[in-house]
């Protein structure tokens, strides 16, 4: 798989979608391609904090799972568009969402996406 033709190198909202019970994740990044890479990597390798997507990769296998960028965005937006990605799934109530509440992206990926804004300008 190119993974350098098919996902963007740029900040936005992604997928990665389970083909065969139809279980989704919902993650923002302000790096797509990179995201996904380590995804991919952390899964492969038996390490992925999401246990339910880990079993259902060991299960499965990385042919049962499809990534997919949702939207790009500013990186000052992620927080914002994530949680209205993940609202509109219904993850809270749906038990097909790997993600366990809209409120995904972390103070830890905010605090290097200012890092990023400040080293830019």
């Amino acid at each position: 798989m190119l993974l350098s033709l098919q996902y963007p190198k740029s900040a936005g909202i992604y997928m990665i979608k389970n083909l065969l019970n139809g279980r989704f994740y919902i993650g923002a990044t302000n790096h797509i391609y990179t995201a996904i890479l380590n995804h991919r990597s952390e899964l492969n390798r038996g390490v992925s904090r999401n246990r339910a997507m880990q079993i259902d990769w060991d299960n499965y296998g990385e042919e049962g799972f499809a990534f997919m960028t949702l939207e790009k965005c500013h990186v000052t937006i992620l927080k914002e568009r994530e949680e209205s990605w993940l609202k509109k799934a219904k993850v809270e109530e749906s038990n097909l969402a790997y993600n366990k509440s809209y409120r995904g992206y972390n103070q830890l990926k905010r605090k290097k996406i200012r890092e990023n804004i400040v080293n830019e300008g």
